[in-house]
């Protein structure tokens, strides 16, 4: 059950930056952790020291220097 969650939190997050994908602003996981929460944690498929991290302001992509990189802005808060 876990494995099925984590490979759909996986396809949620790479259908998200496929279709919404951009070069975005770069700031500290601190400083994201203090300005959101995350929804949904996700490996990266090639490199499993990236993290891809949905938040309610688009997917960051966390690299192990502790720098996160807007790689979508596409959110839901339009569907609220």
């Amino acid at each position: 059950m876990k494995r099925s969650r984590r490979y759909l939190t996986l396809l949620f997050l790479l259908l998200v930056f496929a279709l919404a994908a951009q070069a975005g602003e770069r700031i500290t996981l601190t400083e994201l952790r203090a300005n959101t929460h995350i929804h949904g944690i996700a490996v990266h498929p090639k490199d499993s020291k990236q993290l891809y991290l949905a938040t309610h302001h688009g997917v960051f992509l966390v690299s192990p220097d502790g720098w996160a990189t807007r790689v979508s802005s596409n959110s839901n808060e339009e569907n609220r």
